[in-house]
């Protein structure tokens, strides 16, 4: 509910522990949040890095239907 908490917290994990997943999570957050630049800019660099993209979208999707 408190997306600029969410945001945070977010934040906070993937700066301790970098995940595919954790990335997708934050960029959905910011996107919900109207922050579509900083959303897109996560979209853009996983679409160049990961090399699971479409497997971590779908543990994205997971995690937030899981919230």
């Amino acid at each position: 509910g408190d997306l600029t908490e969410a945001i945070r917290q977010y934040s906070h994990a993937i700066a301790a522990e970098p995940t595919d997943v954790g990335y997708l999570v934050l960029a959905q957050a910011l996107q919900q949040a109207g922050r579509l630049d900083e959303a897109n800019a996560i979209y853009k660099r996983m679409a160049r890095l990961s090399p699971n993209l479409a497997e971590a979208q779908k543990a994205a999707e997971r995690y937030l239907a899981g919230k």
